[in-house]
């Protein structure tokens, strides 16, 4: 299992993902970010399967604790369609969130931000 450390309940964690198609991931074909997403979980539930002895039960971790990321400079407009719809279907129950997130090619830069935060808070 999982280990404690005393009665400390140990943190969250995340491995945050460029928001770009990876042509050598599984489900190379997918929307950006899910690939290497989806590789990861198949590397947590399976370490072996990219030549890493586990000490500890890693899919115990991440089903419990993993939080997907990713960093993105792509207009609130575009993360639905590129990425939360796909997202919804492979990562049911696993969070995740924008680690750094700025449009710089949009005019409106508040009126992108505010899009974004409305889109984040819809379940």
């Amino acid at each position: 299992g999982v280990q404690r450390i005393g009665k400390v309940n140990l943190p969250n964690f995340t491995a945050t993902m460029s928001f770009a198609v990876c042509s050598t991931c599984q489900g190379a074909n997918l929307k950006p970010a899910i690939g290497q997403m989806l590789d990861l979980r198949s590397a947590m539930h399976n370490p072996a399967s990219v030549d890493y002895k586990a000490r500890n039960n890693l899919w115990a971790a991440y089903r419990s604790r993993f939080v997907n990321s990713f960093n993105t400079a792509n207009p609130a407009v575009d993360i639905r369609r590129l990425f939360l719809d796909e997202y919804d279907k492979r990562f049911q129950g696993t969070p995740v969130f924008i680690g750094e997130y700025h449009a710089p090619a949009q005019h409106d830069q508040q009126a992108d931000l505010e899009h974004i935060l409305e889109i984040a808070s819809r379940p």
